[in-house]
């Protein structure tokens, strides 16, 4: 029984660092595209 409820706690934290992971990587990419448009916006050509 422990162990069951062990593993599904193992599982949730998996799952829960995979989601933090796609999150960060998401929030690197926005920011990424953010200073690019920004810095295109300097040369004239963003938004």
């Amino acid at each position: 029984m422990m162990d069951h409820v062990e593993s599904d706690q193992m599982a949730v934290i998996v799952l829960f660092s995979q989601l933090m992971v796609c999150f960060l990587l998401e929030l690197a990419w926005y920011s990424e595209m953010y200073l690019c448009l920004r810095n295109c916006r300097v040369t004239g050509f963003g938004i």
